[in-house]
């Protein structure tokens, strides 16, 4: 832990729990973006494309590697909320095609539905959670029929420390063979990924969460036998070309999704993460994140003040709470002074919040594997002292 905690300086400077919201890069991968960059102001943006083709290429291969999918069915975004609502609105859903999905799906995820709900006339469908705060399988295969088209499932949310079952979901969507989207934006980089386990049709993800790479990164994954059946609302010189007078489309691989216009010095950086990440080892990352987050939630017990908002059987590096007499906002900024923390916003979580019964913003901190057990005394320590600061006012 110490050699890694080297290899990031800026975790030395304060310790930094926002892990879900924007993690720290790796000195490595820092330097090969400064080098990329370098590339492109000395010889300019193609010729430095074309001496790193290469490693601009790999990044696809080490997706693959990283969620045991193959290169041809990845495609690089610079955000996956833009990668999702393409792949969606690719699916020319249709009037009374049904969507289902559970409270604690990514706000712009459900935007976009509720978008294309106006627009077209889909059916959204909320499948309620079990007693544990996760999907309730039970129910969501009772509400499949011949309507249902897509199951849309965030696989860590934002704003509540539980894993959802994704490989059962993926189970019951093979079965009824209805589509499957995952976003695995907080799970990508903290969790062990395998499509073929969770039987994901899609699959989207950010670059700058826990895999630790530059914001303005991330990819989808689409199922190879699917990508010809999706329509292309856009495209450019990337995925067209003419043939004696007629435009053909290229549908060989997921690079249809991708534009001849991007930054290559952010592809470099996330083939850079990733396979920063690979060495390591994602079961080593896994037990080490499990480990710092539960030792984070045991000291809760010393805080009866707490409440602990954080649900499911599995739970994630994430981790939520708020107090019974101190203010969300007012804790929060007692604490950003001294830690690199973030609050969950009701409005961004509106649907989750609701069905949780949650009527204030909560804190959020997110845990990885270069935290240590003395950042998180650190932040108890200072906890008690807010505590006893607010409780003379």
């Amino acid at each position: 832990i110490n050699e890694l905690r080297r290899d990031t300086p800026s975790c030395l400077d304060k310790p930094f729990f926002n892990n879900a919201g924007s993690s720290l890069m790796p000195k490595i991968v820092y330097e090969a973006y400064l080098e990329y960059l370098e590339l492109e102001f000395k010889l300019g943006a193609y010729k430095a494309a074309e001496d790193k083709k290469r490693k601009l290429k790999r990044t696809h291969r080490l997706i693959a590697e990283l969620i045991n999918s193959d290169e041809e069915e990845i495609a690089l975004f610079e955000n996956s909320s833009y990668a999702w609502q393409r792949l969606v609105r690719s699916l020319k859903l249709q009037k009374n095609d049904e969507v289902l999905f559970h409270s604690s799906e990514y706000s712009s995820n459900y935007f976009f539905l509720k978008k294309l709900e106006d627009e077209i006339g889909i059916k959204l469908i909320q499948i309620p959670s079990n007693d544990y705060g996760e999907i309730d399988i039970i129910k969501m295969e009772k509400s499949i029929n011949d309507n249902t088209r897509l199951i849309c499932l965030t696989h860590m949310p934002t704003g509540n420390g539980l894993v959802q079952p994704a490989d059962l979901v993926g189970q019951i969507a093979k079965q009824k063979k209805v589509l499957y989207i995952l976003d695995a934006c907080q799970s990508i980089g903290q969790f062990p990924i395998d499509i073929t386990k969770i039987q994901c049709d899609f699959l989207c993800a950010s670059g700058r969460k826990y895999l630790r790479s530059a914001r303005g990164t991330g990819f989808l994954y689409i199922r190879r036998d699917l990508i010809k059946s999706l329509d292309l609302s856009f495209m450019d010189l990337n995925n067209i070309h003419w043939r004696d007078g007629e435009i053909i489309q290229n549908t060989q691989n997921a690079q249809i999704f991708e534009f001849w216009e991007t930054s290559k010095a952010n592809q470099i950086v996330l083939g850079e993460s990733i396979q920063y990440m690979l060495d390591i080892g994602i079961s080593r990352i896994r037990e080490q994140i499990d480990f710092i987050a539960s030792s984070f939630r045991k000291r809760f017990h010393d805080f009866p003040k707490v409440n602990p908002k954080d649900e499911g059987r599995v739970k994630s590096g994430i981790i939520t709470f708020n107090h019974s007499t101190i203010k969300t906002m007012n804790l929060y900024k007692e604490l950003k002074k001294s830690f690199e923390v973030s609050m969950v916003k009701e409005s961004f979580t509106h649907l989750s919040f609701k069905d949780r019964g949650i009527d204030d913003d909560l804190i959020r901190v997110s845990v990885h594997y270069f935290n240590t057990r003395q950042e998180i005394e650190l932040f108890f320590s200072e906890l008690k002292r807010i505590e006893e600061s607010f409780s003379s006012l």
